[in-house]
């Protein structure tokens, strides 16, 4: 359902970022590592784009063309790829990988289907609580 509130992209600015806290908290990174992005980050990235890194980084859930371009280090692709909203913030969203999520998830095409073989840091988990297990 539209917003009748948001009638221009300044209204739409305006409402996404009437507070200062994000409005949850995302986990990028392993269990224990307490780093969090800031609110100037988070609050200017689509929600559903937050949840789509999120559940790649944790469960190695597949994600679009645009992300898989922008995990590639593929500029030329994730600009050509990006909605409006996405272009406009798609430093922030290299913020989230470059500085919280763990650096074997991203960077190129392979490090990106292996993350996802592996599912994420939950699949990563499961593999290591089963080997120790054995030891």
């Amino acid at each position: 359902m539209l917003n009748p509130e948001i009638k221009t992209p300044a209204d739409f600015r305006r409402l996404h970022n009437q507070t200062s806290a994000p409005k949850r908290r995302y986990n990028f990174g392993f269990p224990g590592d307490n780093s969090e992005p800031d609110a100037s980050i988070i609050n200017n990235i689509e929600p559903r784009i937050l949840e789509s890194i999120e559940a790649y980084i944790q469960q190695g859930r597949p994600l679009g063309d645009f992300l898989q371009a922008v995990i590639a280090n593929n500029l030329m692709e994730a600009l050509g790829r990006a909605d409006l909203n996405n272009r406009r913030h798609c430093f922030e969203i290299c913020q989230i990988f470059y500085n919280y999520a763990p650096s074997s998830c991203h960077g190129d095409k392979e490090r990106y289907r292996n993350w996802v073989t592996r599912g994420g840091i939950e699949g990563i988990s499961a593999e290591i609580s089963a080997k120790t297990a054995k030891v």
